[in-house]
This record gives structure tokens, sequence and C-alpha cells, in this order.
């Protein structure tokens, strides 16, 4: 950390994303350290802590039981943050993020994508989603820095899934089977005082457009091969982070 805090350049905010890791000692010892010396850069830089936590994560405030609600590596490090930030004086605010999609990246719902296109075998669990553009997720998180409020749910509004992904192939003019399986129901929490309450600035099927454009162009940059047929390419498995 002593390197770190001879930064000369201004920090502003620091922002933590929490990344899905299966559960163990390892995982549990990366997030925890880790957590504490994002925390220690913001209070030695005066920025604000921004934590982004997992979508089926529910939020703290600080004063309800979380016990049993999310696992046990997002609650300490929700939990770390608030103390943290209450005992040394640092503004911590916390996102809440969901599906997130977009030119960029092949991991988490683009990862479904990238299987459309290659005409891989798609599987994805029925009920809502709340799909979110990646420049409006950018852009909520940037607005949580700067406003008042403490906590932001960066989402979409609720569409359903399947119907998303049959969208998705039918831009993509994929032939991939789709299977669609159950899966527990997962409600947007409502918006409450001191929220940071975000619109989308892109429509879902001009995102998803854009999206598989840039993943035809760029696919391949990822090591992930591009079929035409019904081969199951190896893609990474849809994180419950995003």
């Amino acid at each position: 950390m002593g390197e770190v805090h001879r930064i000369e350049a201004k920090v502003d905010a620091v922002f933590h994303v929490l990344a899905s890791e299966p559960p163990g000692l390892d995982s549990l010892t990366r997030l925890s350290v880790g957590t504490l010396n994002l925390l220690r850069i913001a209070h030695v830089k005066g920025a604000t802590f921004v934590l982004v936590v997992p979508k089926d994560a529910f939020v703290y405030s600080g004063s309800e039981d979380v016990s049993g609600r999310f696992p046990t590596g997002v609650r300490f490090a929700i939990s770390l943050s608030y103390t943290f930030g209450e005992e040394r004086g640092v503004d911590v605010r916390v996102a809440q993020l969901f599906d997130v999609y977009g030119p960029g990246g092949v991991d988490g719902f683009n990862s479904i994508l990238l299987k459309l296109l290659n005409g891989s075998k798609v599987v994805f669990p029925k009920g809502p989603t709340y799909l979110c553009h990646v420049e409006d997720a950018i852009r909520a998180l940037m607005g949580l820095t700067e406003g008042t409020a403490k906590k932001a749910h960066v989402a979409s509004a609720k569409v359903d899934g399947p119907d998303v992904v049959k969208m998705a192939r039918r831009i993509a003019g994929s032939s991939s089977e789709l299977i669609f399986v159950k899966s527990r129901e997962l409600e947007l929490p409502n918006l409450t005082e001191g929220d940071l309450a975000i619109s989308p600035s892109i429509g879902l099927e001009e995102g998803l457009r854009q999206t598989i454009s840039w993943l035809r162009a760029n696919g391949d940059r990822f090591g992930r091969a591009r079929g035409t047929g019904g081969e199951d390419h190896e893609v990474q498995p849809l994180p419950k982070a995003c």
C-alpha cells in the first residue's frame, strides 16, 4: 500500500467491482484484502468509494439483518465498506449492477450473443431480466459519484428473458437451439428516497444490433471462434455479477 499512497495524481473516485468467484478461502482472502486496500486508497486520496455488487445481492443500508441474503464475501465487502466509511470518514456509495451488455467484451449477456453468432445451443433462464447497455451503466456509476444519492440500481426496465434471447437470435440471423429453464425470479428492488434512478438512453433492439455487430468484428480477439454450425464453442458462462 505504501507505493499506492505515493501516487501523485488526484483521485476523485475509487470503483470496486465485485466479481463472481467460487466460494473458498482464496476467494474470500482476495475479496477482503482487496476491498480493504481500495478503501485505504480512497481514504488517503480523499476520494469517493463506489462498491459495485452483483445483481442478486441486496443493498445493505447498515441497519437491516443481511444474514443469508447474499454470498458471504459480498456481505463482508458491503459491511466492511460501510463500517470503514463511518469510522474513517470515507464517502461510500453502493451500486447494484444488473445484466450489462454492449461493445467491449464477451462476458455476461455478451457471451449469450456470441453463442448465437456461433450457432451454439443457448440455455437461458425463464422470467424477467434487466439488461443495461454498458454506456448507461457507466453513466449511472459516474452519476452516483457526482450527486447526493448513496445507492443505485443499475438496470433497465424489466423485460422477458426468453423474448430478449429470441430477438437477439433474429437479429444475429442465428439457427441456435434455445432452451429456457426455470429459475428463481429476480425482482428489481423498489427505489427509495436517496437512491439514484437510471433511465436507459439506448433502446434494447438498437443496443443488441450494436453489440452483435461489434462481436462479429471483434469476437476473434478474445480467442473465441465464430462458427457457422451447431458446434458448442468455448464461451465463458454468464456471471452473476453482470
